[in-house]
């Protein structure tokens, strides 16, 4: 059951640009695990000079954010991120179903993304989209939590 409230909105890149804070705030929540570790606002701007993002939100708060690339009929997901406060009531989900179908109306037929092997949660999430696991990429993460990938597909 998605517990997503119906007053929410979908946030181009633009209006991502304009609160690029509390979308950074998020991915660092989210991604940065070593003491002292920090997802600075300038790594997420950087990302946007050349590639886009998604957002579900309310006027009030960021829920789910999600970084991509697209180039000629396919799309690549980046990066993905539900604000932890908000994790498992349906956020990743109807955005990532939203942004296919916007894919699908601009000629986009097939999305990847590679996802850690040991984050079943958000295999869970893609799968449910309509993402297909496929071959392992080895070394896909570095650092301090270094492990592989697995590639996954969506044809839209």
């Amino acid at each position: 059951m998605l517990l997503v409230p119906p007053q929410y909105e979908f946030l181009g890149t633009s209006a991502c640009q304009a609160r690029a804070t509390e979308m950074s705030a998020i991915f660092h929540r989210c991604f940065c695990r070593s003491p002292g570790e920090q997802w600075p606002v300038e790594r997420f701007e950087s990302f946007l000079a050349y590639g886009h993002a998604m957002a579900i939100a309310t006027t009030d708060s960021i829920y789910s954010t999600c970084c991509y690339m697209t180039g000629g009929d396919s799309a690549e997901v980046i990066s993905m991120a539900t604000d932890p406060l908000y994790q498992h009531k349906g956020y990743a989900t109807v955005l990532l179903r939203h942004l296919c179908a916007v894919w699908r109306t601009q000629g986009i037929r097939t999305a990847v993304l590679v996802v850690r092997q040991s984050n079943q949660v958000a295999q869970y999430v893609y799968r449910k989209c309509g993402f297909i696991p496929g071959a392992s990429v080895h070394g896909a993460y570095t650092g301090t939590l270094a492990e592989n990938g697995i590639k996954m597909k969506c044809l839209l």
